[in-house]
């Protein structure tokens, strides 16, 4: 049951996230004049809807995210004269990049305001099991990845105690998951070089809490750091990609990234806090790069038609959807494989 609970945590919060970038557009496109016809939350078929002034708001059968339908984004229907005029198609190209850009934006804030969060509540300082070499102490005495110590706050609080009680057992209180266990161990007596006692590589996790400004501004610079992070790592993956290097066991897709999303909420909901908006500003970076149906691409276009003083033909504009939507159906099919396969 904690299993399913985590699941469905996970799922509502992944909502939540395309939900705000929807609402981006959807702000952005009422402040610009623009007709905004349906919000919907969820996807169709709708189960009801009610309009309110100009816009219909819908809940919607598929319980997953949500979706805005701006009129003459993508093509225009029969409508009064002053109506049309109102149709994103019809505005000018400050008001259509800004509207495209918005979710972008709004993916920003979030990720902005959840780090600012985690500075503001702070973190249990912990001590993480980065690593298990093979074949040692702690690999036999069962301890694995992830594992954090109940008892120890500081590295160095661990290792001076396992420095006085060398060549005697001792128990350590371990949380795996959401499973507290006893480890019964004996540190060695003698070590080897270039070796800690246990055979593990340690990081330390966690931060105390910060006041409002400071947990503001120093969310606002770790946003930025981590956006800087996102585009270096989509660099390096290019170089790979162009250089012949491996590409694929880079990525995560949905089925990965729900997976990361549970092992987050079973830390607790401050890690689900940071995992999120780590996904939203990955959302954004993502979704700012210039490829079609992206907002980046729509937006690329929409100031290449700016220049060209004409509009890309239905046909042209089909063509270039068509082999984006081919694109990141193969590149999902490709990551949920290696997901599935890595997860099983």
């Amino acid at each position: 049951m904690p299993g399913f609970i985590n699941f469905l945590a996970v799922i509502i919060s992944f909502s939540v996230l395309i939900i705000i970038h929807e609402l981006g557009h959807f702000w952005a496109a009422k402040k610009m004049g623009v007709l905004v016809e349906e919000f919907g939350l969820g996807y169709p078929p709708r189960i009801f809807g009610k309009k309110i002034g100009e816009t219909v708001y819908s809940l919607n059968w598929i319980p997953f995210g949500g979706f805005v339908k701006i009129y003459g984004f993508s093509h225009l229907g029969e409508r009064p004269e002053i109506q049309i005029t109102r149709s994103f198609s019809h505005q000018n190209i400050y008001k259509r990049v800004l509207t495209a850009l918005a979710g972008i934006l709004m993916n920003i804030f979030l990720g902005w305001f959840l780090i600012s969060a985690v500075f503001l509540v702070g973190e249990p300082q912990l001590i993480l099991i980065e690593e298990v070499k093979t074949d040692s102490l702690a690999a036999t005495a069962g301890l694995q990845k992830n594992d954090t110590f109940s008892d120890f706050k500081e590295i160095k609080q661990l290792t001076d105690f396992l420095d006085t009680n060398k060549g005697k057992q001792i128990v350590l209180n371990v949380k795996r998951g959401d499973k507290n266990l006893l480890i019964k161990v004996t540190p060695r007596l003698k070590v080897p070089e270039g070796e800690g006692n246990l055979g593990i590589l340690l990081i330390e996790t966690g931060s105390p809490k910060l006041g409002l400004v400071k947990s503001v501004t120093e969310g606002f610079l770790t946003t930025f750091k981590t956006i800087g992070l996102i585009f270096v790592g989509l660099g390096n993956l290019a170089v790979r990609l162009f250089s012949g290097g491996e590409v694929l066991s880079n990525l995560t897709g949905p089925v990965g990234i729900v997976d990361i999303g549970i092992k987050a909420v079973s830390f607790g909901f401050i890690n689900l806090l940071r995992f999120l908006a780590l996904l939203s500003l990955n959302l954004a970076v993502f979704n700012f790069l210039p490829i079609p149906l992206l907002d980046g691409g729509w937006s690329i276009f929409m100031i290449i038609e700016n220049f060209r003083k004409k509009s890309f033909t239905p046909k042209t504009m089909a063509i270039i959807n068509t082999l984006g939507f081919s694109f990141f159906v193969l590149l999902a099919l490709a990551v949920t494989v290696k997901d599935l396969v890595n997860l099983f």
